[in-house]
């Protein structure tokens, strides 16, 4: 059996928040909205990355554009590029 891919280090700005670029891979760890179809591992490429409110906008694969709220129980790993 492979083992999966290592999943890459988020890059942390001098207060320790995570930076994200545009046009960046990410996997989905976990969310807290229980609406959502996403689930763990789903992949999608960053839209845009508010730091002051340590949001990420996502566009899924499957379709969805749910953002992660980070400081609200929301996890994404960046993937290796």
């Amino acid at each position: 059996m492979t083992p999966p891919p290592a999943a890459c280090a988020t890059p942390l700005d001098r207060r320790g928040i995570a930076l994200y670029a545009t046009g960046q891979r990410v996997a989905l760890d976990a969310t807290t909205d229980p609406h959502t179809e996403l689930r763990p591992g789903d992949e999608g490429t960053v839209r845009s990355y508010h730091p002051a409110f340590n949001k990420l906008d996502v566009d899924w694969d499957s379709g969805s554009r749910l953002s992660m709220l980070l400081d609200e129980g929301d996890n994404v790993r960046l993937l290796p590029s």
